[in-house]
């Protein structure tokens, strides 16, 4: 018995977890004729641990070294749940965008974040929110860190998957 309910409440628990993302602006629609979407991150309004990025920055002296590891693990973790239909990347060149806003980090790595798409012209065309991805247990906080942001990545290939590319 208390095995079902232990499955149950895990079932319960990722049904949440991935429903938990909403479009707050704009329409998922506008990605659907890309194949190239240039990714960056913003850590500007984030808490890392409870600091500014600027503080973390001096409390962890390889945060500038670690920070685009971080960002290609975001990157991969989002290629790898979704087709290939849209290659995400460091494409400047690309007609839009994808800002992923970090939020929050916690000591465990588990990553808060919005997805903000904006157009050649800068302007957003689509706002993602509450986008969750688990950080690990084990290892440095800039490898926690790497672990939620994988997860992020994952969660919004997953929704994008489900959302844009079921329809087509």
């Amino acid at each position: 018995m208390k095995r079902v309910l232990l499955i149950v409440a895990l079932l319960f628990g990722a049904i949440l977890q991935a429903q938990s993302q909403h479009v707050v602006e704009g329409s998922i629609d506008i990605l659907a004729d890309q194949t190239q979407i240039n990714v960056v991150a913003d850590y500007s309004k984030a808490s890392i641990m409870n600091m500014t990025e600027a503080e973390y920055g001096e409390y962890e002296p390889n945060w500038a070294k670690a920070k685009p590891t971080i960002v290609s693990k975001f990157v991969d973790g989002l290629m790898d749940k979704i087709d290939e239909r849209i290659i995400f990347g460091r494409l400047p060149h690309a007609q839009y965008t994808l800002r992923w806003v970090v939020l929050h980090v916690n000591t465990k790595g588990d990553t808060w974040s919005d997805i903000v798409v904006e157009n050649s012209s800068g302007e957003v065309v689509l706002r993602i929110t509450d986008l969750k991805g688990d950080g690990g247990t084990f290892g440095t906080k800039l490898n926690l860190m790497g672990d939620g942001a994988v997860e992020s990545g994952e969660v919004l290939g997953k929704f994008l998957r489900r959302n844009l590319f079921s329809r087509f």
